[in-house]
């Protein structure tokens, strides 16, 4: 079934069952504690945390990182500005019930234990998701137009020949290649 030996200062052990084999060699372990230590050495030469740092600073990997945790910050801004402020407002002219479970049931059925299972189009869930939606949408878009700055546009002047406009700083008319002084 299984044979021990201790071969040169390491123990082997080799197990047969059913024609396949398991070796525990001690040389295994060595192999692993020097790949383990090199990576300790690594980590203490620093070496990795600046290959990670260069990786962060040279791929967009920070600002996309960035970018999800604001988004998720904002997310939660938005949906309480919705919730909170915006959808009580909104209900003031909502008709009055759950309008949200309203629903049209196409087919209604009972099984063995008495179980009732309606198949059915929510059209209140979707109209609610919609409006929600567009509440949502309209939020960050006016939360974004407050915060980003506007694109300045380019100083332009007109082409003698075409009259086209083109950029201040242009040598050349895109539109009928005359050079323009």
């Amino acid at each position: 079934m299984g044979t021990g030996a201790l071969i040169g200062g390491t123990f082997r052990l080799t197990i047969n069952v059913s024609n396949f084999s398991w070796i525990y060699d001690t040389r295994y372990l060595e192999i692993r504690e020097n790949f383990l230590q090199s990576i300790i050495l690594r980590v203490q030469n620093h070496t990795m945390f600046k290959e990670f740092k260069e990786f962060l600073t040279k791929s967009n990997a920070m600002a996309l990182a960035i970018g999800v945790i604001i988004g998720a910050a904002t997310s939660k801004l938005v949906t309480g500005v919705v919730t909170d402020l915006l959808m009580p407002i909104i209900s003031l002219f909502l008709p009055a019930g759950d309008w949200r479970t309203k629903e049209f049931v196409l087919k209604s059925s009972v099984d063995a234990a008495g179980k009732i299972t309606v198949t059915s189009i929510k059209y209140g869930d979707l109209a609610g998701t919609v409006l929600d939606f567009l509440i949502i949408a309209t939020v960050v878009f006016l939360i974004a137009k407050a915060l980003l700055p506007k694109a300045k546009e380019p100083a332009m002047k007109d082409c003698p020949e075409c009259l086209e406009k083109i950029p201040a700083a242009a040598r050349k008319c895109k539109a009928c290649g005359s050079v323009v002084g």
